[in-house]
């Protein structure tokens, strides 16, 4: 099976959704920032990744809460 990329504007990287699932790991501390390899700054991580359509651990703040994260209609036309 292919893993979706998509471009993270938070890391300015493209990334698959275990790195976006780990994102949102350390944004919720959940694990340490060391253990991800890149930094980004906290804050701006609840501002960027609550409105984001590909975050894969959604708050109940987000527009995207309960919605299906494995969708394969976000990340690519089949």
């Amino acid at each position: 099976m292919k893993h979706p990329i998509y471009a993270c504007p938070l890391i300015g990287q493209e990334v698959c959704e275990g790195i976006c699932y780990e994102v949102q790991a350390v944004r919720l501390g959940l694990l340490q920032m060391s253990a991800l390899g890149v930094t980004f700054d906290r804050t701006q991580a609840d501002i960027m990744c609550d409105i984001c359509p590909f975050n894969q651990l959604p708050t109940v703040d987000s527009p995207y809460f309960l919605q299906d994260p494995c969708n394969s209609n976000r990340f690519f036309n089949d």
